[in-house]
């Protein structure tokens, strides 16, 4: 399957959070539990460099930030992870546009790419 398209827009200097449920193509939704989260993303897609990388595990994704959150994997959270960039990283973001992809890695490491679009910032004004 393809990843998706989405758009992010972060505002600078303000908590980001979104969260998102990996449906399956029968309608039901995916049980995440020993699954990881995890986005990179980069000012440019040729770029070596990434600008902002997320995980709901350092311990297996190092360098990356801990934002992301598996939540339990009962009733109508079945499926859902959230994604939480604080203020100090949102603050911090000095690119006005990148490019990121998220991706689902189940327990035996196989990945599942969800997502993939711009990543966007919306500077602040006020300090």
């Amino acid at each position: 399957m393809a990843a998706g398209k989405y758009n992010f827009i972060v505002e600078q200097g303000s908590q980001h959070e979104v969260t998102l449920r990996y449906k399956l193509s029968n309608g039901g939704y995916q049980n995440l539990t020993g699954w990881r989260a995890r986005m990179s993303v980069k000012d440019h897609i040729t770029d070596t460099d990434y600008v902002y990388r997320a995980t709901s595990n350092s311990t297996l994704d190092t360098n990356y930030a801990q934002d992301f959150t598996i939540l339990t994997q009962q009733g109508d959270d079945v499926g859902r992870f959230t994604l939480t960039i604080p203020v100090g990283t949102t603050t911090n973001f000095t690119f006005g546009q990148g490019v990121y992809d998220l991706e689902l890695v189940d327990g035996t490491n196989v990945v599942y790419r969800l997502l993939e679009g711009k990543f966007k910032i919306k500077p602040q004004v006020s300090e």
